[in-house]
């Protein structure tokens, strides 16, 4: 059965003959990665890498190959497996190299010049300081519950002249208005 075929019938559900389509293209996927290991030697480019991301490459373009094409299945997976290797060996594009996710380092990392085991994310401040956040949370609901005992000792009148005009922020002559005092 060609690749063609077997891709296919793979879209259409037969997942188990996937290891088959493997088996028909892992040559090609070898030669390649043995190219790559070549031409990148310098990079140290493992060919167990490269022959794991072909796989996940073979993956991809079997949810990608359009039936009808003109293209056989491996020109369709020349590109598709050229990216993969080309992310494993760390080629990066100028989009890719200008992107700054792209440059960042682990927090996890250790500092270089540190002899106490701290890492970078030590000593990067956080813009919120979830302390100081409770502390003023916890503040302002025990300043609510104060304020709330000292209305209920006023008159029911004032008391809820009061709440209308600072908890729903009405002026005094609207608060005034609502009991029909003006």
């Amino acid at each position: 059965m060609s690749n063609e075929e077997l891709v296919i019938l793979i879209q259409s559900g037969h997942d188990d003959l996937l290891p088959m389509l493997w088996e028909q293209v892992e040559r090609f996927v070898c030669q390649q990665a043995n190219k790559w290991v070549l031409a990148w030697k310098n990079r140290h480019v493992e060919f167990e890498d490269l022959y794991q991301s072909g796989f996940l490459a073979v993956i991809q373009v079997v949810q990608t190959y359009e039936e009808g094409n003109d293209a056989n299945f491996l020109t369709w997976l020349n590109y598709p497996l050229k990216t993969a290797f080309s992310e494993v060996a760390g080629c990066w594009t100028k989009k890719q190299r200008l992107d700054p996710l792209n440059s960042t380092s682990s927090l996890d990392a250790p500092l270089e010049y540190d002899t106490d085991d701290l890492t970078v994310g030590n000593m990067v401040s956080d813009a919120v300081d979830y302390y100081l956040e409770a502390d003023r949370r916890i503040f302002l609901e025990q300043l609510h519950d104060a304020l709330e005992q000292s209305l209920d000792q006023l008159p029911e009148e004032q008391s809820a002249t009061l709440r209308l005009r600072f908890y729903q922020d009405m002026t005094f002559k609207e608060a005034a208005e609502a009991f029909g005092m003006l």
